[in-house]
């Protein structure tokens, strides 16, 4: 039924398709249904074809086009692609696209690419260095300052200052 379904269009079938053969070690044949299920409008399926082919673990490594996949996936506001991406961005040495993908990531919530975002501007990599803006990345950013995760001993009273004020009881 799936390929069938896939074949006509049906991204959920050629998503489903993908985890099978992905579960049966065909990666390649995962890949590719991954890819179509991507281009039928499925930002999971851009997400799993990209992790698929930018893990080394699995074999199946081709970053340029797992670094398409995830693009597709964070432009659909698939987050953690974006946040993938930045990662992929960094190790290649673009540290300016990078810290633009992880406040995009941020932005649509994802908590571990607030605290990314909050380092790249903290430590200046990709973006001039502004610790103020490092420490107002975003709420989520600002509990890692608070947790002393990327917080300094100069910015951390700051951090914890403004973080207080968005625990503030409702009256």
């Amino acid at each position: 039924r799936w390929p069938a379904e896939c074949k006509e269009g049906n991204a959920t079938s050629c998503y489903l398709l993908g985890t099978k053969k992905r579960a049966a070690k065909d990666l390649a044949g995962a890949a590719a249904m991954f890819e179509r299920a991507c281009d039928l409008g499925a930002p999971e399926a851009c997400h799993e074809g990209g992790f698929l082919l930018d893990d080394e673990s699995l074999g199946a490594v081709d970053r340029p086009r797992a670094a398409r996949l995830y693009a597709r996936a964070c432009d659909m506001s698939m987050f953690v692609s974006c946040s993938n991406l930045a990662l992929m961005a960094g190790r290649e040495g673009d540290h300016a696209r990078a810290a633009s993908l992880f406040s995009r990531a941020c932005e649509g919530g994802l908590v571990a690419a607030c605290a990314d975002a909050a380092i790249t501007y903290r430590d200046g990599r990709g973006v001039a260095r502004d610790e103020t803006r490092a420490v107002s990345t975003s709420p989520m950013g600002m509990i890692a300052f608070v947790r002393n995760e990327v917080a300094d001993d100069a910015t951390r009273p700051a951090a914890q200052r403004w973080a207080s004020k968005l625990y503030q009881p409702i009256a």
